[in-house]
């Protein structure tokens, strides 16, 4: 419908980008979730920031660490 248009293109929505990957496609699936939860008028005086959807198992949800303290060296003669 053309009176749905600008409310769908030009809200600045981030561009979803579309992955052949399962676990890249969920997260495709959790921007578009969230973009349309937060026009939903139970969720649009929302933040994205406040809402935190998740996807069960997600790495972003998970607490990354080495399993002992590292030491990083880096020479200035290394151009790359």
């Amino acid at each position: 419908r053309e009176d749905l248009r600008a409310a769908i293109f030009d809200k600045g929505w981030p561009m979803t980008t579309w992955h052949r990957i399962e676990a890249f496609q969920r997260v495709s699936l959790k921007t578009i979730a969230e973009a349309l939860l937060l026009c939903s008028p139970n969720y649009e005086a929302l933040s994205k920031e406040q809402m935190r959807l998740y996807v069960p198992g997600e790495v972003q949800r998970e607490a990354l660490a080495f399993p002992k303290p590292v030491v990083l060296w880096a020479s200035p003669a290394n151009a790359g």
